[in-house]
């Protein structure tokens, strides 16, 4: 596994899902208009007529509109192809592993507890915890955030919440 590799964004769980749904839905809709092609003789109140907007093009623009579908599908087999996490051997593993229990370790003491979050101005302790607050919406604290949500994407890709860095705050 190369050093790119580990810098790739994946994509969540969810977002993984749902482009898999999608593409399901963009191969039935492509099924869909070759059925419309077919049955065009069907008469506009019968319960059979397959009721979409698709209903009302011709044959030039059903081809036009199959043609959208397949860049539409390619389009999402790349994303998914790309953003999916690779399989990993035992050392890439181990690896990713101690990288991320490092980054895990600066995440907690760069983060602002729970306590100081729903602290009040006239708390004494408000100004240290704006201060943690900003230091939380820092540019380096979100590419570290970053590059730990990739690591738990790419260790545990089946796992939903693995990326949650809220279950870091203290």
């Amino acid at each position: 596994m190369s050093a790119r590799d580990y810098e790739r964004k994946i994509a969540s769980y969810g977002v993984r899902k749902r482009w898999e749904r999608e593409l399901r839905g963009l191969e039935r809709r492509l099924q869909g208009h070759l059925v419309i092609a077919a049955h065009k003789g069907i008469k506009e109140g019968s319960p059979q007529r397959h009721i979409s907007q698709m209903e009302r093009f011709n044959d030039r623009d059903i081809t036009e509109d199959q043609r959208q579908i397949l860049c539409d599908i390619a389009r999402r087999k790349k994303a998914l192809s790309q953003q999916s996490p690779v399989a990993l051997d035992r050392k890439d593993r181990e690896r990713l592993a101690r990288q991320m229990a490092k980054d895990k370790g600066w995440i907690k003491r760069n983060m602002i507890s729970r306590r100081d979050n729903s602290l009040s101005p006239k708390h004494p302790d408000f100004s240290a915890a704006v201060s943690k607050c900003e230091n939380e919406h820092s540019d380096k604290f979100n590419n570290v955030a970053n590059r730990y949500k990739n690591a738990m994407r790419q260790l545990e890709p089946d796992d939903p919440n693995a990326a949650n860095i809220e279950k870091l705050r203290k």
